[in-house]
Formats: C-alpha cells, sequence, structure tokens
C-alpha cells in the first residue's frame, strides 16, 4: 500500500530540517566569532609589546639626556613646571 504524506508530517520535516540549519548557522558563527577574537586579541598584545618597547626605548634615551647634561635637564624640568603650574593656577 503506497502511504501519502500527510501534510502534518511534510511540516515536522521541514521544521526539523530548519532547526539543523539553524543550529549549524549558529555553530559556524560562534567559530568565525571566536577566530576573530583570537586575531584581534594576538593583534593587541603584539601592539602593547611594540608600545612597551618603544616606552622603554624613549627611557633610556631620556636618561641618556639628564646623563649627558644634568644642569639642563633641571633647568628644562623647572621651566616645565613653572609653566604648568602657571596654567593651572589661571583656570
Amino acid at each position: 500500500m503506497n502511504e501519502i504524506t500527510r501534510p502534518q508530517d511534510k511540516l515536522r520535516d521541514k521544521v526539523a530540517e530548519t532547526r539543523e540549519n539553524i543550529t549549524d548557522m549558529g555553530h559556524l558563527a560562534k567559530e568565525t566569532v571566536q577566530e576573530k577574537f583570537h586575531e584581534l586579541k594576538d593583534r593587541a598584545s603584539e601592539k602593547y609589546d611594540d608600545g612597551k618597547e618603544k616606552l622603554s626605548e624613549l627611557e633610556q634615551s631620556l636618561v641618556g639626556k639628564v646623563r649627558e647634561s644634568p644642569i639642563k635637564a633641571v633647568l628644562i624640568a623647572a621651566g616645565v613646571g613653572l609653566a604648568l603650574g602657571f596654567f593651572w593656577r589661571h583656570r
């Protein structure tokens, strides 16, 4: 006996298929987000390390300049301090 597929059965099959497709899309979206997160995290870590290295180089350069001309460094620091104090006082 050839049984005709009932509309309810077709609907149930389509719902199950749609559920599987949505689940698959969810997994793909999750994998994509995780991959992009790891890429951004790695890039941020590289930029942080670069910044740390540049800051260290700047610090060494500044220390070298102060050692070369300590009086000049003190006078510059005093001038900057006076200028900042002047601007803050007049705010």
